[in-house]
């Protein structure tokens, strides 16, 4: 299975896929694997509100008769409107329908068959894992065309895989001995069997959170009873019934209170807490002692907080949220994916132009597009497809001053050495999301003057980017050695405590001194098998001074390849290499609002 960082618990829909509707008239297009949130990217037009609007339309088992504009033009009507699930197997197994097999006797049948129902291609997938179930909509006519039926050609498949010879005619009298219904057509028994997982009867509730939202007094009644409507009505009574619970919901505070420690941590204010009127018409925030309405405290903060009041109060469901980032700063995004992510049992669907949310090691990121045979839905799970879905919203890479942190380093190596390094500590950041790293060369701080324009205009950067750190070989040749006036400047400058960035002065010669003598022997050793490494491990000694049998210059880049290939975590307790990536790491997750 793949591993999205959550329990099973916390994903109720593991993956779909769907053809025929609106713009995707195309091949069948796959959302999968689905995390606690998966995030819908790419630009107007694309399609991420055709997919949201499937979901909370179709996802269902009950009889739907689609509109007109719900069908592609010149697409047949019923065999091209389709739908695919992807389950985990514990939703699969024997025990889930043992209250319907009375003996035990039964369950051991079922499972024998059980067991072969779900072989390799038709159904399990060995790309995510997960059993793909199809489904079609039959259609009865243009008014009413009836339920989501399991697809025969699907069952005709896992027949002739698993049920051919004898074992047609086993599935035949366990077909009939289990539920006194059996055919001498193999396929008909296989759909009787899938038919007994009741699967559409497994999916979570659908509720759709539109663009603009506002709190609103007036009460929604569905069937007799207030409900909540996600985008604002019947939001603040609701929340006045988690405030003061009855006798038998006292646990219901817990969530009130989860709210208000979310609204403390987007108002950066300990003494905050939302407060309900006896007249339940609009929600307060009193802040040490002074109360004013909700909607005085800004846009962003009334949006904000009402995507998380409303998802707070919905439970165990599949919440679709298009274009949160709309009225919220880029912090505020990231806080609202973390509050949803951690303090709620929803599973969430977002859609959005915004490329501050593709860095939430939350989020599972899909690519959207339109193409010319319709809607095309690409996983984004490498920096490449991350950065290909950025310039599809219009990010260019002169936009890289602005990314959230920014590291400057003397050379490639020294960036594959800190790759490394901030991988081992912390695998979920991603250069090129959550930081950038930019080469500023060896002539800079090593020939030019304190005074020189050039060291000037390099410091000036941070006038552009306040999440700037750098990282400075000391090149001193022992423990008295003196940095020159050049990087005292530079150092002195980014550790100017009224920016968040922060200079990094190796605590050796160089950034190589930092690696274990014997694994850098052998690395260069590898890339160069005729030198001789002469350095005993000294932090001041040069730790690529070799021998050779013919002089040539050690291939610095290369030689970093090769340590950081075996590299692991207990290698970074050399000097204060430990510590100082740990900083590194810390500003990089502070600039991200991690």
């Amino acid at each position: 299975m793949v591993d999205r960082g959550v329990s099973p618990s916390d994903v109720l829909l593991s993956g779909f896929s769907m053809q025929g509707y609106r713009s995707f008239f195309g091949d069948p297009q796959k959302v999968a694997p689905m995390g606690k949130v998966t995030i819908l990217a790419g630009q107007n037009n694309a399609g991420k509100s055709n997919i949201i609007r499937f979901l909370h339309s179709y996802l269902s088992s009950g009889r739907f008769a689609p509109e007109d504009l719900d069908l592609p033009v010149g697409v047949p009507r019923g065999p091209g409107f389709k739908l695919a699930i992807g389950f985990e197997k514990g939703l699969l197994s024997a025990e889930s329908l043992a209250a319907s097999l009375d003996r035990r006797a039964e369950l051991e049948t079922f499972e024998r068959i059980a067991a072969d129902l779900f072989p390799d291609g038709p159904v399990r997938s060995q790309e995510d894992g997960l059993y793909w179930f199809r489904f079609v909509l039959n259609d009865q006519g243009r008014n009413s065309w009836g339920v989501w039926a399991l697809d025969r050609a699907q069952a005709k498949e896992i027949a002739n895989k698993s049920f051919a010879g004898r074992r047609a005619a086993m599935l035949h009298d366990a077909s009939l001995s289990l539920f006194n219904n059996s055919s001498n057509n193999v396929v008909d028994n296989v759909m009787t069997w899938l038919g007994r997982f009741n699967l559409m009867n497994l999916l979570p509730k659908v509720e759709v959170v539109e663009a603009f939202r506002q709190i609103r007094s007036s009460d929604v009644v569905q069937d007799g009873k207030e409900i909540v409507d996600s985008n604002g009505n019947g939001l603040v009574k609701s929340l006045q019934r988690l405030e003061r619970p009855a006798i038998d919901r006292q646990q219901d505070k817990e969530r009130f209170e989860a709210i208000n420690r979310f609204l403390r941590n987007v108002l950066d204010d300990d003494s905050a807490r939302l407060e309900i009127p006896y007249g339940a018409d609009t929600i307060l925030v009193n802040r040490g002692g002074i109360i004013l309405p909700l909607e005085h405290l800004g846009t962003g903060i009334h949006q904000v907080v009402i995507l998380a009041s409303a998802a707070t109060l919905l439970r165990r469901s599949l919440v679709c949220i298009e274009e949160p980032e709309v009225h919220l700063h880029p912090l505020l995004q990231r806080k609202l994916l973390r509050y949803l992510a951690a303090e709620t049992d929803n599973q969430y669907v977002v859609s959005t132009h915004s490329a501050h949310l593709l860095d939430s090691a939350r989020g599972t990121v899909f690519h959207i597009q339109q193409s010319d045979t319709g809607t095309r839905v690409d996983p984004a799970g490498s920096p490449a497809r991350l950065s290909g879905i950025c310039a599809d919203l219009g990010y260019r890479p002169s936009d890289l001053l602005q990314v959230n942190s920014a590291i400057w380093v003397e050379g490639p190596s020294d960036r594959i050495y800190l790759l490394r390094w901030i991988g081992l500590f912390d695998s979920s950041l991603i250069e090129g999301i959550h930081f950038s790293i930019m080469f500023y060369g060896g002539r800079l701080l090593n020939h030019l003057s304190a005074d020189d324009a050039e060291v000037s205009e390099f410091i000036s950067l941070r006038r552009l980017n306040r999440n700037i750190a750098i990282m400075i070989d000391s090149d001193k040749t022992s423990a008295r050695g003196r940095l020159n006036a050049t990087k005292i400047r530079v150092r002195d400058q980014f550790n100017d405590p009224s920016y968040p960035g922060f200079a990094w002065v190796t605590g050796c010669r160089t950034i190589e001194n930092y690696v274990d003598p014997a694994v850098l022997a052998m690395a260069v050793t590898s890339i160069h098998p005729k030198a001789e490494l002469d350095y005993s491990g000294g932090p001041w000694e040069n730790p690529l001074q070799v021998r050779y049998a013919a002089k040539a210059r050690v291939d610095k880049v290369r030689i970093a390849h090769e340590v950081c290939r075996t590299q692991t975590i207990s290698d970074l307790n050399r000097f204060d290499l430990g510590s100082r990536v740990k900083a590194m790491v810390s500003f990089i997750r502070s600039a991200n609002g991690l």
